[in-house]
């Protein structure tokens, strides 16, 4: 999944009735820069933004005691039954989470990669 930013670049929705995450830019994103959304409610005071940040931050440590964690597919297996949803989906999540971590080779045939801003046309 993506990190964190109280000024994310990216927003993140799980569909009703899908198992899909859509993540979508809200902002350019610049070559190599880390894709981040909020964790919490942005419009949310200040003290209350924390106390949310601070009981995510503590119920990723939990999870991350948990002895599935430290393996892959017991990872899965925990995400899948926490979420209903299916291994096979949640494995699928994964893999793509990681192919966004890998660069990129474009499928465009002018050869610009997918974060490369397209040269601008005269009217």
């Amino acid at each position: 999944m993506t990190n964190h930013s109280c000024w994310p670049n990216a927003e993140a929705d799980f569909p009703l009735h899908s198992a899909t995450l859509e993540v979508r830019a809200l902002r350019p994103i610049d070559k190599g820069e880390e894709v981040t959304v909020s964790y919490i409610e942005e419009s949310l005071p200040l003290h209350q933004r924390r106390e949310a940040l601070q009981k995510a931050a503590e119920a990723l440590l939990v999870v991350m005691k948990v002895p599935e964690c430290s393996d892959s597919r017991k990872l899965e297996e925990l995400v899948a039954r926490r979420t209903g949803l299916p291994l096979t989906v949640v494995s699928e999540v994964r893999q793509y989470s990681r192919s966004l971590m890998k660069p990129q080779v474009s499928s465009d045939k002018r050869g610009y990669a997918p974060h490369e801003k397209l040269p601008e046309t005269a009217p």
